[in-house]
């Protein structure tokens, strides 16, 4: 998972985690925290290899419902943003 990291390979990292740890990023879970980074990395990743739509595409589907959850998650996304 590192080295998948460490390449930007998050959505493959997260699915590792998933494989290996089922339900480790519960969305109401304790890993939450560490769930919604690898997210914003992910996102950022898909933007910087051009790939705009996905990005868009995963933010929405993904990233807004821990705005609609919890708002200082979306202050901490736009700090985040490249």
């Amino acid at each position: 998972m590192t080295q998948q990291l460490l390449a930007g390979d998050v959505a493959g990292a997260l699915a590792n985690c998933e494989k290996y740890c089922p339900g480790i990023f519960a969305r109401q879970g304790q890993n939450r925290d560490v769930y919604f980074h690898l997210l914003c990395q992910q996102f950022i990743e898909r933007l910087r290899a051009g790939h705009d739509d996905t990005a868009l595409a995963m933010a929405q589907k993904e990233l807004a419902q821990f705005g609609v959850d919890d708002p200082p998650y979306l202050t901490e996304l736009m700090v985040r943003l490249p």
